[in-house]
Formats: structure tokens, sequence, C-alpha cells
């Protein structure tokens, strides 16, 4: 096999690999919209509810009824708090219903439900289970665009560097090196700096939250990933022909990977703080 032709088939499937370890990520991640089916008056809807929000205001929830007798309202309450449910009507703008989840402080979460009704017909609750929203603070762009941009490369050649150990190429140690840098630029300098805008902390996983306090998991997965592409290139400069290393390295980034985005995220516990 040509030898260019073999290399762009391998970054290829890298990409390949990668991207559809991200796209598992996203449809299962918790910040990423809820989607939700509902049939009202003998019409099929279907929406996307917010579960993320850096709104410098209250967040709006939409939902697009072009049905003019159907109404509704949304009952929420703050997450991890003894406060008591609000019941809140939603408000018609033509076509569409829209109702308003209070700010919250960067971490703060929300329990929200929604109910639809029509023509005086019992209400429908159409959030088969509450939906959570978290707050964060906004991410400037000239952060957000070069952190995802060296996540992005950072995974695609930590898949390179593993497809290239197990092809026993010659590349493994210099694609090793160069996952590290990406990892580390993106993941433990632009990372820490993404958390503090979005929720005015640096880091808040292992091990500062303590050995026995795991604390954020997206921070988690970023330690655990860094260090095993570390590892890999330590001991591949040791020795040239333990090239496994970047293949184990390879598995724990996609295990990791395929962790939902942000669960067991930076949330405030209102029962825990002072009155």
């Amino acid at each position: 096999m040509n030898k260019l032709f073999k290399n762009i088939l391998l970054w290829t499937l890298a990409l390949v690999v990668m991207l559809s370890a991200y796209t598992y990520q996203k449809r299962t991640g918790p910040t990423y919209p809820k989607r939700i089916h509902t049939e009202i008056n003998g019409s099929s809807y279907k929406f996307e509810l917010p579960r993320t929000s850096d709104s410098l205001g209250n967040e709006v929830v939409k939902l697009t009824i072009p049905d003019k007798s159907v109404t509704g309202y949304m009952t929420y309450v703050r997450y991890k708090s003894t406060d008591s449910i609000t019941n809140q009507p939603m408000v018609r703008e033509g076509d569409v219903l829209k109702a308003y989840i209070p700010h919250q402080a960067p971490a703060g979460k929300i329990v929200y439900n929604l109910f639809l009704t029509s023509n005086n017909s019992a209400a429908k609750k159409i959030t088969d289970e509450s939906v959570i929203i978290r707050f964060k603070g906004q991410v400037p762009n000239y952060i957000l665009l070069p952190h995802i941009f060296f996540i992005f490369f950072g995974m695609w050649f930590a898949v390179r560097t593993g497809i290239e150990a197990m092809t026993k190429g010659d590349k493994t140690h210099i694609l090793t090196i160069c996952t590290v840098v990406l990892l580390f630029c993106g993941g433990l300098v632009l990372g820490p700096i993404m958390q503090k805008y979005a929720f005015d902390a640096y880091w808040t996983g292992w091990p500062f939250k303590g050995f026995l306090k795991f604390g954020d998991m997206t921070d988690n997965k970023t330690a655990v990933m860094f260090l095993s592409w570390v590892v890999a290139a330590w001991r591949i400069s040791v020795k040239k022909e333990q090239k496994w290393w970047a293949i184990v390295a390879m598995v724990v980034t996609l295990v990791t990977f395929l962790i939902p985005h942000s669960i067991l995220g930076s949330e405030i516990d209102h029962t825990q703080l002072p009155k």
C-alpha cells in the first residue's frame, strides 16, 4: 500500500473513531438539550429543553405550538434545596409558549417540569422525568475556541497514536509527545481558565477536593487522560519497543471520553449553605 495513502487512511480512521465517541458523549451528556416528544389535540410535537445556561438573565423555555387552544405551565424548584415548588403559567407569543427559569449563580441548578392542557382538559405532563438545568458564567470565545481546538486535536492525536502503536509504526513516540502537548494546553491550561469563568473555580476535581472526594468528573477525566499519556511518553522514551503503552493510553482516553460530559459536575448544594 502506498505510504501516503496509508497515512491518510489511518488519520481518517482515527477521526471517525474520535467523532463517534464525541457523538455518543453529546447524546448522553446531562448538559445537552433534553429531547422530548408529545401529542396534544391529535398533533405531534418535538421539543428541545435547555439543560445548561450562560444567560445573564433568566433562561427562556420555548415550545412552538401553533394551536392557540393549548396553554401550559411550568413547575420548578432549586436543586438540592428545601424550597417549595413554584408554579408559573406559560406565556403565549404567537405560535410560541414561553416560560422563564430564574437566573442562578454559577453552578446553581433548577429542576423543572412542563405541563400542557387544551380546552380545560386535564393538564398533561410532557416531561417524562424532571429536567435539571445548570447555570454557568459566560466563557469568552478567545478562551473557548482555543480550548475546543486543542481538545479536538488532542483526542484525534490520541486515537491516531494508539493506531500507530497497534500497526507498529515508527512515529509512535513523536505522536505520543504531540498528544501530551495538545492535552496539556487544552485540558490543563485552558480547561481551568474556562472553569474559572464558568464556575468561579480553576479546578474542582481530584486531588484538590481530597483523595476521598473526587469532585468534578470533567476535571477528573482530564487528569486521568493527561496522566495516562505522560506515563506512555515516559515509558516509550525509556524503551521504544514498549509501544503498547500508547495503546493503553488510547483505551483510557476513549473510556474516559465516553463518560458523559459534565456528569457529576460543579453544583451548589443549598442545603449545606448557611441560612
